[in-house]
């Protein structure tokens, strides 16, 4: 659970993104990364988590964080991923009480 009290998913499939779907750097809307898989993605031809992309485009460019949550950089249409992630779960939600 996060610091604001929501749970985050952990990985770009629980968001529905597709592997070959493009994420967008929301500091920089050049740089941008590929889902590859349920927990990874491709980024400068290497396959990483959300969160090591985001950290190495972070220190790309000049900021020395040492850690960094990918949910919170990368953007797919335009929305943080951690903007998407609680109406993706709440649509979860409401489909196993349907069920």
């Amino acid at each position: 659970m996060t610091a604001e009290g929501r749970n985050r998913p952990a990985k770009p499939s629980c968001l529905g993104l597709a592997p070959g779907t493009q994420l967008t750097f929301s500091k920089d809307p050049q740089v941008t990364c590929a889902v590859s898989g349920p927990r990874t993605v491709i980024f400068q031809s290497e396959e990483l988590s959300l969160s090591a992309a985001a950290l190495r485009a972070i220190n790309a460019m000049g900021y020395n964080w040492t850690t960094v949550n990918g949910f919170e950089y990368w953007t797919y249409q335009g929305q943080k991923l951690a903007a998407l992630a609680p109406a993706i779960v709440k649509q979860g939600r409401a489909k196993a009480e349907a069920s």
